[in-house]
């Protein structure tokens, strides 16, 4: 499972420019330690429970289910068999996890017919509990058949920040009443989910084989795990198709799909690889998915292990519960990698297809036995997000992923710390974090620096092979490491996985005249009463009148000075400068790989000459991080503008926006035309829209607007950006227009305002809401029901600001798609937010806190009944 906000957020920072991400820099302030008794507030207040692996006394050996969705009802009816064998000491009982089920018949299959069973079900633990009538050792196999409703609408489960509901079962638009959104149904397991609409032993370290038998319309395209096998006619319009999947996998990475969808085909190796879109977006599917094939290639040259499974499919649903899903052989994908091509240009989305593929090895293939060791998955495959991307498109991108993981776990960091892989967790769901995805995958990074990349990929298909098809814990992917490296990395597997935390560090430089050597000095200042001492490696940099140098260093105590032989020009003499002229810059961790906080103590010039000269991405933008926050001067500008021809567009893009602080009244025409033609000529729609934004901030002094020969030249380049090829470009013109060209904006508005762009539909929202146009009700309920992403909430918010005024007449139009959001969506921060609109808008239709109450008694999510409690 790939999360849907994290990473996302972690891109704005990298985009938004330099002096809005300084409070995430690793360049942070750091806190000596022991300067207060006070405990951190990332420290836990209490220790949450011990959740370690189950304890499994039977094997799952193969499921086979016959489902019928009651659409109407929002039920699926259901019979399970299931073979299983004690796992070693002889059982007479048997617990299935089969939360909110009505049990019509529980039976145990015998050669001579069903024989029925006794059972308890335990509304507690939603656990069935099943009396066997006999002892069963381990060298009996029985078959045990559940005849069921699913009813997970009826649930009472929380979701998570990461997975934002858990009824495992999802009906989108049943009854079809609502013709902008498509009729599916759609399923989600992880963590413990796949117990909502099956029964079965929900335990990451089960593995079954499995047949799926689906009852759909026969206008429907159905998608589970495995081969399809066919679908022969069931009455009444009816269609029943059977899949098998032949090789074990976990009960959570079972799936089933439903819908009207368009299937594209496509191949690896003669292996089936399908991709599954509305079929508006059917032109575009081989443009979104189309490196799958190169992927599976990649991935299975890499790791010397071949695509194991039969097929590889990929779906696009709506209203998906959080990023995607790794179901084997079948992943399921949020609803923006359902996008057209101008959209394609402004984002890929491909690290979720990399990221869910990786899964098919590494969390399907081998599996964590437990979900306090789900970095086992979530890091490994977070990982595979960067080799993807080191392999085709070159390190520097690469490496801006690796920042971004950085980032997010810092971000996290402020106010939550605990060991990556842990047995005391409130939740499975509070293992979805960025210590599990993010600093997961960057330890991962640090090992291949340590090992180096032959070691390290021997390590990673070592443990790949001797554990396939198994469920593992940390301990193992250690030991596959150390068994090729030949050396204990106990050291590092604990110091960056079982305790909490990472290294904060301060260098400091200067130049020892007499003995012609450069000296840093670095301190380990992080808390030492809750996080460890750390080994570190780096590999120093020294750039001067010499040429670049480099030398390897390891830190291990608190306080180490490192003394670099770097002789001195025969002329030079000291001066008071620490770091004299003929050192240009010095670097303690030239290859930017270090898990944690640096604050590096130098000279303004060493950071302008790091800016120009950085040898990798990493390094240049801190560089640039730094030079952004310097006092405006022509050596920071210079160096500045160099980075605009820098190849990575998000090295560009943070220069631009810091080179606005840099031009004033006296070179506001130079920056104007500089802007105009980065405009025209960067190739990323992320650029051309920052300089189209700063374009249209000359376009006034403080509140007034410039005169009109000013204001034209300005304008003609925005309506330039009107017909951009990109969305984001678009958008943020418009925007621009609405402001600079305010008498004419609806003339811009109209033509793109059915454009299938979240970020243009919010921008057209903004626009007729300000303006109080009178399409302005029909547009919000049409982009409520056909926006697949979060930008509904947007809409949702501006709205109700715009609504505190309007007459009942105009709020009776939005009314409708608000409780179907409040009510229905499966996202609950979704029902919060249109929950918390209706809630507004009681002061205008006092009925409404009626219909407020129902709502809460109807809610399902005791998270959510919390916040309902504050309106």
């Amino acid at each position: 499972m790939r999360l849907p906000v994290a990473l996302v957020f972690c891109s704005i920072l990298l985009v938004a420019g330099c002096k809005k991400s300084k409070s995430l820099q690793k360049h942070s302030p750091v806190v000596v330690p022991g300067a207060t008794a006070v405990a951190p507030s990332w420290l836990p207040s209490a220790e949450a429970p011990l959740r370690p692996a189950q304890t499994r006394y039977f094997r799952l050996l193969h499921t086979r289910l016959d489902l019928l969705p009651r659409w109407d009802r929002r039920e699926l009816e259901g019979t399970a068999i299931l073979c299983l064998t004690p796992w070693f000491r002889p059982q007479d009982t048997l617990v299935l996890d089969a939360k909110g089920m009505h049990i019509h018949e529980l039976a145990l299959l015998l050669p001579t017919g069903p024989s029925p069973l006794s059972y308890r079900y335990d509304a507690d633990s939603l656990r069935l509990h099943i009396a066997l009538g006999s002892l069963f050792t381990r060298t009996d196999t029985l078959e045990l058949q559940v005849r069921y409703t699913a009813r997970p609408y009826a649930l009472r489960l929380p979701g998570s920040e990461s997975i934002a509901d858990a009824r495992g079962l999802y009906f989108i638009n049943p009854d079809g009443r609502h013709p902008l959104k498509p009729t599916q149904l759609w399923t989600q397991g992880q963590p413990e989910s796949a117990s909502c609409w099956f029964p079965t032993l929900d335990d990451p370290a089960q593995r079954s084989t499995q047949e799926v038998r689906l009852t759909v319309p026969d206008s429907m395209l159905t998608l589970s795990n495995g081969r399809f096998l066919g679908g022969v006619p069931a009455g009444e319009g009816l269609r029943t198709d059977t899949w098998r999947m032949d090789l074990p996998h976990p009960p959570y990475l079972f799936m089933i799909a439903a819908g009207k969808f368009a299937r594209v085909q496509d191949t690896w190796r003669d292996v089936p690889v399908d991709y599954y879109v509305e079929p508006a977006f059917e032109p575009y599917a081989r443009l979104v998915f189309g490196h799958t094939p190169e992927m599976i290639e990649f991935f299975s040259t890499l790791f010397d292990f071949p695509y194991p499974w039969p097929k590889y499919s990929q779906i696009v649903v709506r209203d998906f519960v959080s990023g995607a899903m790794e179901n084997t052989t079948a992943t399921v994908h949020n609803g923006n990698l359902q996008h057209d091509a101008r959209q394609h240009l402004d984002d890929t989305e491909e690290d979720y297809i990399s990221h869910e593929l990786f899964h098919q090895w590494f969390g399907n293939v081998v599996t964590c036995e437990s979900w306090g060791q789900l970095s086992l998955n979530e890091g490994l495959t977070t990982y595979g997000e960067y080799l993807w991307r080191e392999y085709k498109y070159g390190k520097d991108y690469a490496d801006v992923q690796f920042e971004e993981s950085l980032r997010g776990y810092l971000a996290e960091a402020e106010g939550k710390r605990e060991p990556v892989i842990r047995t005391r967790h409130n939740s499975p769901g509070d293992m979805f974090d960025s210590h599990s995805y993010s600093k997961g995958g960057c330890v991962l990074h640090q090992l291949r620096q340590y090992m180096g990349d032959d070691a390290f990929f021997a390590g990673l298909r070592l443990y790949l092979h001797r554990h396939a098809f198994q469920s593992v814990e940390v301990h193992q992917l250690r030991i596959a490491f150390e068994d090729v490296l030949g050396e204990d990395l106990n050291w590092f597997f604990d110091q960056w996985l079982l305790q909490r935390g990472h290294p904060e560090l301060t260098a400091a430089y200067r130049y020892d005249w007499n003995a012609g050597q450069l000296v840093i000095n670095v301190k380990q200042t992080q808390d030492l009463r809750y996080q460890p001492l750390y080994r570190l490696q780096f590999l120093a940099q020294v750039d001067g009148h010499l040429g670049t140098q480099f030398f390897p260093l390891e830190l291990t105590r608190q306080d180490t000075t490192f003394r670099l032989p770097y002789p001195r020009p025969e002329k030079a003499s000291g001066g008071e400068e620490d770091l004299p002229s003929f050192i240009y810059n010095a670097d303690l961790d030239s290859r930017h790989t270090l898990l944690g906080t640096l604050k590096d103590e130098k000279p303004s010039r060493c950071w302008v000459y790091q800016l120009t000269n950085g040898r990798n991405f990493s390094q240049t933008l801190d560089a640039l991080e730094q030079v952004a926050l310097l006092a405006p001067g022509p050596k920071a500008a210079q160096a500045l503008w160099q980075v605009q021809r820098h190849p990575g567009w998000h090295l560009r893009n943070m220069a631009l926006e810091a080179l606005g602080d840099f031009y004033g009244p006296d070179n506001r025409q130079a920056w104007q035309d500089s802007l105009e033609t980065i405009y025209r000529r960067d190739p990323q729609p992320a650029v051309r829209a920052t300089a189209l934004r700063l374009l249209a901030d000359l376009g006034a002094v403080g509140d007034e607007l410039l005169p009109e020969d000013r204001l034209e030249p300005l304008r003609k380049v925005l309506r330039m950006g009107m017909q951009d090829s990109s969305y984001q470009v678009v958008a943020q013109a418009l925007m621009a227009l609405s402001t600079l060209d305010s008498a004419q904006v609806m003339t811009y508005t109209l033509p793109v305002a059915d454009y299938p762009s979240e970020i243009i539909q919010q921008t057209v929202t903004d626009i007729l809401l300000e303006r109080k146009h009178p399409m302005v009700n029909d547009y919000v309920v049409k982009c409520l029901w056909r926006m697949p992403g979060y930008g509904r909430m947007f809409i949702i918010n501006s709205y109700v600001a715009y609504a505190e005024d309007r007459n009942d007449a105009e709020i009776e139009a939005v009314l409708p798609v608000l409780k179907y959001t409040a009510q229905e969506d499966p996202l609950w921060f979704m029902r919060y937010t249109a929950a918390r609109a209706l809630s507004e808008l009681r002061t205008r239709r006092p009925e409404l806190a009626g219909w407020l109450k129902q709502l809460k008694a109807r809610e399902t999510d005791p998270k959510l009944r919390n916040l309902l409690d504050t309106f």
